[in-house]
């Protein structure tokens, strides 16, 4: 299996179109948003359902139902070295999906294995590290009464 390969299997091409090419990051994100194949509340893949879960269960449960998954599949912020994002109330969480296990962050917050999907405590420790992550940058968000960026990568 290629990397490209794994990629689809976890999540779904993005719509991003050619024509957006030369936007900056904020509107980039904005387009993502709005290109997705799917309500990104509920992966449509099966790997994408079990990363998702992952983060959800390690969430408070107030939070779990707010969670957004992302693909940017496609798009320049994939050539960037970010496949998804997670997004809970503006706090955002990048990933890098990858077959490859000497694989160094580039632009992503986190890297995804494939690896993690074969073992639960694995994924268990990768969707409570992402919670962690988006539940400490959401709650900086409300305590400094900003508006939630929104790319924060």
């Amino acid at each position: 299996m290629t990397g490209k390969q794994f990629e689809l299997t976890v999540l779904a091409k993005s719509g991003w179109e050619k024509h957006y090419q030369f936007l900056d990051k904020e509107q980039m994100c904005r387009v993502i948003r709005y290109a997705q194949p799917t309500d990104p509340r509920y992966p449509p893949k099966p790997l994408g359902q079990k990363l998702m879960t992952a983060v959800q269960s390690a969430l408070k449960a107030e939070w779990r139902s707010r969670l957004k998954l992302y693909t940017a599949l496609g798009s320049p912020l994939d050539d960037a070295g970010i496949d998804g994002f997670f997004e809970l109330e503006g706090a955002m969480a990048t990933f890098d999906l990858t077959i490859n296990l000497n694989k160094k962050k580039k632009g992503a917050d986190f890297i995804v294995y494939h690896l993690d999907f074969l073992d639960e405590e694995r994924l268990k420790k990768l969707g409570e590290a992402i919670a962690g992550w988006l539940e400490t940058r959401q709650w900086s968000f409300i305590a400094s009464e900003k508006p939630s960026p929104p790319c924060d990568f």
